[in-house]
């Protein structure tokens, strides 16, 4: 069994920046006698500390696929590419734009589609 404790102080300037101070140990409780794993400080600029966090969504970027399609003379087959998405918060939208161009017994065909997604969604 073991015990994890922290002690934590937490300041914010008149600038926004935030600091913590204290105090982190892990302790093993049993088998007795209690043995502390590991403990030191922490110290840290939260401003400058979440910076380094992984980004938990990120947008992607381009993307590249098929294209088949059928009309009266035959059918069409190419390549899509898909654009990395515009942000437009005005509006409170996002623009996902894809293009695609095929080739084959139907002749030339050319394709495009946007979808419109709310931001954050």
């Amino acid at each position: 069994m073991g015990e994890a404790s922290a002690q934590i102080v937490t300041v914010e300037t008149k600038q926004g920046n935030i600091y913590v101070k204290g105090r982190l140990s892990c302790d093993r409780v049993s088998p007795e006698p209690r043995t502390t794993l590991f403990a030191g400080p922490l110290d840290a600029k939260l401003t400058e500390f979440a910076a380094v966090l992984p980004d938990a969504r990120q947008d992607p970027g381009f993307g590249l696929g098929a294209y088949g399609a059928l009309n009266p003379q035959g059918w069409v087959v190419g390549p899509a590419l898909a654009l990395p998405p515009l942000r437009l918060p005005l509006f409170g939208v996002q623009a996902e734009v894809t293009g695609a161009v095929g080739f084959g017994p139907g002749g030339a065909q050319g394709a495009a589609t946007v979808v419109l997604r709310r931001s954050g969604s």
